[in-house]
C-alpha cells in the first residue's frame, strides 16, 4: 500500500512497517543475555557422583525393605516407591550425561525417555511426599489415621495414583520433546530435557509446595505437646518426613521457578558459538541440581531413623535379621507400627549369626 506524503513523496507503508518489526527483533535480541554453554563440564561430574552414591543408598534401601517385605507398614509403601522413582532417574542420568558432553546423540525416542523420567521423578516425589504429610499431620491433629489397618489396599491405591497422574503430567513433554539440532552447536544434535513447553508441572509443584508449608506449620505447633512413648515415636516419624520434605522441595523449588517464569528458555536460537541463553542455562543447571536429590533420601533415612540404620548395618555386616521383629517400624513412628511392649529393643534382638 502506498500513499502520498504532505511533500508529494510516496510512501510505502508495508516497508515502513516491516523496517519497524526489524527494528523492534533488533532490539528484542539485544535484550537475550548469552552465556557460555557450560553442561558439558558440571553435568557428567554431578551425575558420576549422583550415580553411586544414589545406586548404593536406594540398593540398601530397597535390600533392607525386602527383608521386612512380609510386614510392610504405610511408611515402607511410600518409601519403596520413592526408591523406585529414584531408580528411574538414575538409570536415565548416563544417557543424559552423554548426550550433555555430545560424545553421542539421543534418537528421539530415547530423548522421550529421559525427559519423562526425569519429569515423573519430581512428579511423584511430590505427591507422595505429600500424602506422607498429610497422613503424619491428620495422626498429630486429629489422631485419625488415613491409612489403617481397615483400609491396608488404601497406601498402594495411593502410590498407583500418584503414578498415573505423574505421568499424565509427563506426556506434555512426551508429546513435543525430541532431539533437535542444537543453536548453540550448529550442525550437533542436542535433548533439552530441561527445557519445558508447559508452565503447568511448576505452577502444580509451586502449589503443592505453599500447601504443605502451610500443613507443616500447624504440625510443627502441635508437635511439642505431644507427650508420650507413643507420642515420642511418632514425632520422630514425623521430622525424619519433614527433613525428606524439605530436602527435597528446597532441591527442586529453583528449578519449577525458572520453569514458571520462562520454560523455554525465550532467544535461544541468538546465541550461538557454544553460548546459551541466561535463562536456558538457569534451567539446565538447577535441573542436574535438582537430581541430585535422588542421593540425600537414604543419607536421611541412616541419620534419622534409628532402625533403618540398624538393619542396613546388619546388611552391609552380612549379619542375619532373623531374630528381629519386624512388626517394629524402621521410621520410629507410633500407632499401628509400634512395638510391643514385650518386644526387645530392635538393637538387642539382632542374631550374629553370619550369612
Amino acid at each position: 500500500m502506498t500513499y502520498l506524503s504532505e511533500s508529494g513523496m510516496a510512501v510505502d507503508v508495508d516497508v515502513v512497517f516491516e523496517l519497524n518489526s526489524t527494528y523492534e527483533d533488533h532490539l528484542d535480541f539485544k535484550n537475550v543475555i548469552c552465556v557460555p554453554a557450560r553442561e558439558a563440564v558440571f553435568i557428567p561430574v554431578l551425575f558420576s557422583v549422583a550415580l553411586v552414591l544414589g545406586l548404593l543408598g536406594n540398593g540398601l534401601v530397597l535390600a533392607v525393605l525386602w527383608q521386612k517385605r512380609r510386614s510392610w507398614s504405610v511408611t515402607d509403601t511410600f518409601v519403596l516407591n520413592l526408591a523406585g522413582a529414584d531408580v528411574l532417574l538414575l538409570v536415565a542420568m548416563p544417557f543424559w550425561a552423554v548426550d550433555a558432553t555430545k560424545a553421542l546423540t539421543l534418537c528421539t525416542n530415547a530423548c522421550k525417555a529421559v525427559a519423562v523420567f526425569f519429569k515423573i521423578n519430581i512428579y511423584l516425589g511430590m505427591f507422595l511426599l505429600a500424602c506422607l504429610g498429610a497422613h503424619h499431620l491428620l495422626r498429630v491433629t486429629k489422631n485419625y489415621s488415613m491409612y489403617s489397618r481397615q483400609r491396608l489396599w488404601l497406601p498402594h491405591a495411593t502410590c498407583l495414583a500418584a503414578w498415573m497422574a505423574s505421568i499424565l503430567l509427563s506426556i506434555v513433554d512426551w508429546i513435543h520433546l525430541k532431539s533437535s539440532e542444537d543453536p548453540a552447536y550448529l550442525g550437533r544434535s542436542w535433548c533439552p530435557v530441561a527445557i519445558s513447553r508447559c508452565r503447568t508441572g511448576g505452577a502444580v509443584f509451586l502449589v503443592v509446595a505453599a500447601i504443605m508449608v502451610l500443613g507443616y506449620s500447624v504440625l510443627l505447633v502441635r508437635l511439642p505437646k505431644l507427650q508420650g512413648e507413643t507420642e515420642s515415636k511418632r514425632r520422630r516419624a514425623v521430622w525424619l518426613i519433614l527433613a525428606l520434605t524439605v530436602a527435597f522441595f528446597l532441591m527442586w523449588l529453583p528449578y519449577n521457578i525458572a520453569l514458571v517464569v520462562d520454560p523455554e528458555g525465550a532467544g535461544a536460537d541468538d546465541c550461538q558459538d557454544a553460548h546459551r541463553t541466561a535463562t536456558e542455562m538457569i534451567l539446565i543447571a538447577t535441573a542436574a541440581i535438582g537430581c541430585l536429590q535422588c542421593f540425600v533420601k537414604p543419607f536421611l533415612y541412616l541419620g534419622l531413623a534409628s532402625v533403618f540404620r540398624t538393619r542396613t548395618l546388619a546388611l552391609v555386616r552380612c549379619h542375619s535379621n532373623a531374630r528381629s521383629n519386624h512388626k517394629i517400624s524402621m521410621w520410629d513412628s507410633g500407632g499401628e507400627e509400634e512395638e510391643d511392649e514385650d518386644d526387645a529393643p530392635e538393637k538387642t534382638s539382632l542374631s550374629q549369626r553370619k550369612c
